[in-house]
């Protein structure tokens, strides 16, 4: 089980009907299986394999632009945006690093792709559902596989305070 919850905290700004910017903060802990005994939690996986549970903690931040096409198409055929819809489905890049925390676990480079969904509880308030899809260096887990990049996929429910 590689499933592990993940804490973040953001702040962003529409620049116009279409684009919007985001800084956000974020991390926990990150758990999967190693074959170094000085990255392993003690705990056997598969001796087999000589495979043991890894677990170690990581805080990454991320500056993303984000694309609200359907607001966008709103405002263009003179509807409302405001009074319109409640739903917004937001596609975004981003540009990021990632944190090792732990001995051994180095500071990485991190590009990303996400989607945002919004669903408009108030005038104040959205209820989010965020998933990002982050790339970084093949040793940011402590150890090489042979490969050029690992991926990390996170999926984050949250609210959104509207300040403007």
């Amino acid at each position: 089980n590689r499933v592990t919850p993940r804490f973040e905290i953001g702040a962003g700004r529409w620049l116009n009907d279409f684009l919007g910017l985001r800084l956000s903060v974020g991390g926990y802990k990150l758990k999967g299986l190693t074959q170094d005994p000085n990255l392993s939690t003690g705990e056997v996986y598969d001796a087999s394999r000589y495979l043991d549970h890894q677990k170690y903690s990581f805080v990454s931040t991320n500056f993303d632009l984000l694309f609200d096409w359907r607001r966008h198409i709103k405002n263009s055929s003179g509807l409302s945006y405001k009074q319109d819809y409640k739903y917004s489905i937001i596609p975004y890049v981003g540009i990021g690093a990632m944190f090792g925390l732990d001995k051994g676990y180095p500071t990485v480079f991190s590009p990303s792709v996400g989607l945002l969904q919004t669903y408009q509880l108030n005038e104040d308030f959205d209820l989010n559902l965020d998933m990002r899809a982050n790339i970084c260096s093949d040793s940011f887990d402590g150890e090489k596989g042979g490969r050029t990049a690992e991926g990390m996929f996170t999926m984050q429910v949250g609210v959104t305070y509207n300040l403007w």
